[in-house]
């Protein structure tokens, strides 16, 4: 039934959260040849437990594990693509492949299937002056590409850990103020065939690492297939396994998905006093809610005392509800800051993606107004690719939003003070975006 896309090694399944993606993909495993072997990487330890329950009438995948003499879950891996092992594991590990892991990945011909996009781009947390020393003590040096190379070998100290990652030729210097490291492009290539499960690719900073190595890739969306008659499946909902009919899903051209539906079930709060926290000064769309305004906040000033205490306001009075049935988020540092009380388990990280576990929170706050890291940004603009912060931002909140139980068609409460996200979500569910 299924087919593999050989033309472009590279294929992005994009559409909206729960539409199906992920089951299409362990159709398509347990429909597959036994001869194939796959490699499913997935955000978190839950969902490796879902692939592996799901799969396990047809194969036997394995995740990598630290019982091993190495003690490591990086010696497992390599041990299980040696042997040709389905293989799934968490999207922390997979970021760590070395060089003998990407000659394994051809030893048995693997495919890949990437349950939501990586963290393929990441800037480091070192100061420029640390950049500064580094240079001038003649530790690290640079080449024409930017490309950071260590040059004491000898060298042992509190930068050991920034080392042992340069050696690993993945490390670049950006305008000579940031270490961005970068995901071995030769990773996607080495795969037989590589699938991207995930919603407005075109906004991702993966998307814009694909378009500075030149990796192509084609977009196809997931549809289901009518002629055949679904599974028998269980599924828990409202705390009762009720069975329900899994259907046929197959790869279909892209298509921008239909999200006209989700108007009526996302209600935006309105509250002028609530979200005048939220408005912006600039044409640009800065506001008190962004990433480093955020971070820098004290919790005896003003704007921590009134998130907190709009927050609460949300929560406690306007809706009425209980710790359990909320879901909110801010950078993860801020969360101590402005927790409000009562509430503060309803905290979810803000890069949340690809779990369920949260599918049960009808009421919901978004404190940030998103924009991609400027180094990264300048960092991409440095090969002539242009980013969309907007598209970006709306990426990412509509990621985050989709873990709630919006996600199962049911109507969620939205706080969100910015005015810029507000306005993004808005344009998006009214087919504008």
């Amino acid at each position: 039934m299924f087919n593999y896309i050989e033309r472009k090694k590279v294929v992005v399944v994009d559409d909206i959260m729960g539409s199906g993606k992920s089951t299409f993909a362990i159709q398509m495993i347990n429909e597959s040849p036994l001869t194939h072997r796959f490699l499913f990487v997935t955000p978190y330890l839950k969902e490796v437990e879902r692939v592996k329950n799901a799969t396990k009438h047809k194969r036997n995948f394995i995740d990598p594990d630290d019982k091993n003499p190495k003690g490591s879950k990086m010696h497992s891996l390599k041990q299980l693509l040696e042997q040709g092992e389905d293989i799934v594991t968490t999207h922390a590990l997979f970021k760590e492949a070395d060089e003998e892991i990407l000659d394994l990945l051809t030893l048995h011909h693997y495919i890949l299937i990437m349950d939501e996009v990586s963290e393929v781009v990441e800037k480091f947390d070192i100061k420029k002056s640390d950049i500064n020393l580094l240079l001038n003590s003649n530790k690290i040096e640079v080449d024409s590409k930017g490309k950071v190379k260590w040059i004491d070998k000898e060298y042992d100290g509190k930068f050991n850990y920034l080392k042992s990652v340069i050696e690993t030729d993945k490390v670049f210097l950006h305008n000579d103020t940031a270490f961005i490291w970068t995901f071995p492009i030769e990773a996607f290539q080495r795969f037989r065939q590589v699938y991207v499960l995930t919603y407005m690719f075109q906004a991702q900073i993966q998307r814009y690492y694909f378009d500075i190595h030149g990796l192509e890739y084609t977009m196809k969306s997931v549809g289901i297939v009518e002629s055949e008659t679904g599974s028998l499946a269980m599924t828990l909902k409202d705390g009762i396994l009720t069975p329900r009919i899994v259907p046929v899903y197959e790869l279909i051209d892209y298509r921008k998905p239909e999200v006209s539906r989700f108007k009526d079930l996302i209600n935006i709060c309105e509250d002028d006093k609530l979200n005048s926290i939220g408005i912006s000064t600039s044409k640009q769309g800065f506001d008190n809610l962004t990433f480093s305004k955020l971070t820098k906040l004290k919790k005896s000033s003003l704007i921590s005392k009134t998130l907190r205490n709009n927050l609460y306001n949300w929560f406690r009075h306007r809706n009425n509800v209980k710790s359990d049935q909320v879901m909110w988020t801010c950078p993860k540092d801020v969360r101590p800051i402005i927790s409000p009380q009562g509430y503060s388990k309803g905290f979810v990280s803000s890069n949340a993606r690809a779990t369920n576990e949260f599918r049960d929170r009808t009421v919901v706050a978004y404190v940030l107004n998103r924009f991609m890291n400027p180094s990264i940004v300048g960092f991409f603009e440095s090969y002539d690719v242009t980013v969309d912060q907007d598209l970006y931002a709306l990426s990412e909140l509509l990621q985050w939003l989709f873990r709630s139980a919006v996600r199962d068609d049911k109507p969620i409460e939205l706080y969100i003070p910015s005015n810029r996200m507000r306005t993004l979500l808005k344009a998006w569910l009214s087919g504008e975006i």
